[in-house]
């Protein structure tokens, strides 16, 4: 869910190199409104619903289930949070792949890796990645594990494999906040590096 709706508002970024090969991002300059907020009202696309509906059937029936999560109303914010939070994690990489695109006209295909590899990441427990990540780092440190897999473990009433305490899952989608908020401060490197199409 947090990817299908961070790609709903996020298509300005998702195809800025297009905008600055097009001259476009000049004329995004000369109004007196912050880019960041001009490029996401770009474009509202819902071409993906499909996956945002498969997030909000199997929500659903999380709710809706007899005695499968015991929800309360921290549960509940919690969730909303995550999701929240989850978006500004997704929107921030499509920040930073947007900014890549100052120094090198072209969009990378690097940055699919981070978006729709940190999709699939996230379909999976972060236990599994313990072998792949190096010791010092634990899996659950990655944005995906702050932002849906430590809150998943408290909603479910659920212990971390790897040892985290549950007052963690709590706080770790703050995480996705803080993590766009350093993107947008690159953007903002990015946007004064801008010398015009073609520099």
């Amino acid at each position: 869910m947090t990817y299908a709706l961070c790609d709903a508002i996020s298509h300005g970024f998702d195809q800025f190199a297009q905008t600055v090969k097009s001259g476009d991002f000049d004329r995004l300059l000369l109004r007196p409104r912050s880019t960041v907020l001009q490029l996401l009202g770009h474009e509202l696309t819902v071409r993906r619903v499909g996956r945002l509906a498969q997030g909000v059937v199997v929500l659903g029936y999380a709710f809706s289930a007899p005695a499968t999560i015991a929800w309360t109303a921290g549960r509940v914010g919690l969730l909303a949070m995550s999701i929240v939070c989850g978006i500004c994690v997704f929107l921030g990489i499509l920040v930073l792949q947007a900014t890549s695109t100052f120094w090198t006209v072209e969009s990378l295909e690097v940055w699919s890796a981070f978006t729709y590899g940190g999709v699939m990441m996230s379909q999976y427990p972060q236990a599994i990645y313990r072998e792949l990540v190096p010791r010092p780092v634990p899996p659950t440190c990655s944005r995906i594990g702050c932002t849906v897999y430590l809150p998943g473990l408290v909603i479910l009433g659920r212990e971390d494999a790897l040892g985290a305490p549950p007052i963690v899952g709590w706080l770790a989608p703050l995480a996705g906040p803080v993590f766009l908020a350093l993107c947008l401060q690159v953007w903002g490197i990015g946007v004064r590096h801008y010398r015009s199409t073609g520099s």
